[in-house]
């Protein structure tokens, strides 16, 4: 997830899985434009092989990857996918692009059948570093539009408050059920109510902890900003930093960024920021809206 975080009305870059980078209003924008690509080479000869990177060289790359914009103060997971792809790549260009992935803050997803040993485990790895976590809370009853996730009410409360307590210390940025505000008019009145409660309960545990939690709140292309707003103020959000917009979304950083402004303004508890999740919107989204792994995505 890269991230931007807004401040309203101003705006800053924060940064935060998920990939986030944060700005400040009177810094430098952190994100480089650059070409990733090999050269076309005609020739009647054959290519001679690619030269297979040494442990020592994949090293290097890890530790300092070209254009590659890292937060030092977010904690960066030495088990992710990318870091773990990195250690059994030999090409030199698949070195160079996860590399820069590997190095990158991304966020944690927990899910209902995540393994909290695991988590506990890269909660003490972060805290031992000083830098802050990502975290992405996604278990809500009803998960989706009425399946999955936890079984009730307590059942949820339960399972944030074992994660608040590993969290607890680390200055976690925590994302907040992605989907779930926007999803409230797929719900039935018992279901909405139960989802409302849940994440009110989210809230008040994560509150006891250090943690920097954002609801989400969908995206530009989903629900309009004044609508997202007033189903915000149904919740406990003065007990929050603000909202997460674009999860796992490809819509453009303008675009987000003048979206999550809009919500902001909108709601009743002053001072709330925003954070944009750029992992996968390089190329916008797609022209089709499909929103499942659309092909020609790129990192934002």
């Amino acid at each position: 997830l890269f991230v931007f975080a807004i401040v309203f009305p101003i705006v800053s870059i924060l940064t935060v899985s998920i990939l986030f980078f944060i700005f400040h209003i009177n810094a430098p924008l952190l994100i480089q434009e650059r070409t990733i690509g090999a050269k076309t080479v005609k020739s009647k000869e054959p290519l001679p092989p690619r030269p297979v990177p040494k442990e020592a060289d994949k090293k290097a790359a890890v530790q300092a990857p070209k254009n590659a914009v890292v937060n030092s103060s977010l904690y960066v997971d030495p088990n992710s996918s990318a870091a773990i792809a990195l250690k059994s790549a030999a090409n030199p260009e698949q070195v160079r692009k996860l590399s820069v992935l590997a190095t990158t803050p991304t966020g944690m997803w927990q899910t209902a059948g995540s393994n909290i040993a695991v988590f506990s485990a890269n909660m003490a790895a972060a805290r031992s570093t000083g830098k802050a976590p990502i975290v992405v809370l996604y278990a809500i009853p009803n998960i989706g539009c009425g399946s999955g996730g936890t079984a009730s009410v307590a059942a949820y409360r339960s399972w944030v408050a074992q994660r608040a307590a590993l969290i607890q210390g680390t200055g976690a940025i925590v994302v907040l059920e992605p989907d779930s505000v926007a999803q409230f008019s797929c719900l039935n009145a018992d279901q909405l109510n139960v989802r409302k409660q849940s994440l009110n309960a989210a809230i008040e545990e994560l509150a006891k902890t250090n943690a920097r939690v954002y609801v989400d709140a969908g995206h530009a292309a989903w629900i309009g900003a004044a609508e997202m707003a007033a189903r915000l103020n149904t919740l406990n959000m003065a007990s929050t930093k603000g909202i997460s917009v674009n999860v796992s979304n490809f819509q453009t950083n303008d675009r987000s960024k003048s979206y999550a402004a809009s919500v902001l303004a909108g709601l009743s508890s002053p001072g709330l920021r925003a954070v944009v999740d750029s992992s996968r919107n390089g190329a916008g989204p797609p022209t089709n809206n499909q929103w499942c792994n659309p092909l020609g995505r790129k990192v934002g």
